[in-house]
């Protein structure tokens, strides 16, 4: 199999995979599956950095649109206090101005990587309406992980077990389900191939 390059924002790129793949198989009158996972607002290579020295990159038509959006600062934000956590949790150095800084930068880019993401689900739902199956397509919206920001004092992450990590976006839409209701039943990644 070739390999085949693409130009343009990775991002940008699936939304226009994906609407293809919904006009070339709406048409068929049979049911499909269509996964989408975008990259945004993951960790990209070391040489995306350049200049801004974060880790995620916006589509560049978005870069700066959030350069001055503030880094939320909840409860739990560069605690100082954390002799009620594990042992390999007190070790992290409580965050200075510096450190502060590199996470602002960070949820910023984050922020605005996620504007094409808006985009890319909006063009796929619109792809869906135009193609007249929309009404009949379940559409499931979430996340493989949340990510820590300076909580608990550690600067970034997802793997501990604590809620800016683990909890994530579950949006479901379709046949059958009432919309704008929400439901506290726990769930997981893991429920979600059983349940489609």
């Amino acid at each position: 199999r070739a390999l085949t390059t693409y130009a343009g924002y990775q991002t940008d790129v699936y939304a226009q995979k994906a609407a293809e793949i919904i006009r070339r198989r709406a048409p068929l009158a049979r049911p499909f599956f269509l996964s989408v996972a975008f990259l945004a607002p993951h960790y990209e290579e070391a040489a995306v950095r350049g200049a801004t020295g974060v880790t995620v990159r916006a589509a560049p038509r978005h870069s700066g649109r959030f350069a001055t959006l503030p880094l939320p600062r909840p409860r739990g934000f560069n605690e100082r206090d954390r002799s009620d956590k594990p042992g390999f949790m007190r070790r992290f150095k409580s965050l200075d101005g510096t450190a502060v800084a590199g996470i602002t930068a960070e949820f910023r880019a984050r922020r605005e990587s996620l504007l094409a993401v808006d985009e890319a689900v909006a063009a796929i739902v619109r792809e869906l309406g135009a193609q007249g199956t929309l009404a009949n397509t379940y559409l499931l919206f979430t996340s493989d992980n949340g990510y820590l920001q300076g909580e608990h004092a550690v600067p970034s992450g997802k793997m501990l077990p604590y809620d800016p990590s683990t909890r994530v976006p579950l949006l479901i839409r379709g046949p059958g389900i009432p919309g704008r209701r929400m439901s506290r039943e726990p769930v997981s990644n893991i429920d979600l191939a059983p349940t489609i």
